[in-house]
């Protein structure tokens, strides 16, 4: 899986398609760290206006600059990362933005 990213919108590109997101479809965001023995994988669940949600782990090509783009798209300031990574082995899940409406 590949993420893209525009002014408008991101796009998850894998096997099955092509899946664009607009910045104003996201309703709210989900941080949180999954345990994989012997390393800790970010993961973000994005949910949207529509009901939908889907998980994106940072492992995927184009991660670290779509983080960086939804925090300047959404208005999110950056010390949720430390909040979320540290510390190590935890899950330390937290919503890091919530759209009101």
């Amino acid at each position: 899986m590949t993420i893209t990213i525009d002014q408008n919108a991101f796009t998850l590109i894998e096997a099955r398609g092509r899946f664009p997101v607009r910045w104003e479809e996201i309703a709210k965001i989900v941080a949180y760290k999954r345990d994989l023995i012997t390393i800790d994988q970010l993961c973000l669940t994005i949910h949207l206006h529509d009901g939908t949600s889907f998980e994106v782990q940072e492992d995927i090509e184009g991660f670290w600059a779509w983080v960086d783009a939804l925090e300047q798209q959404l208005g999110i300031g950056a010390q949720w990362r430390e909040a979320v990574l540290k510390p190590v082995f935890a899950e330390n899940k937290k919503v890091i933005f919530a759209r009101e409406g």
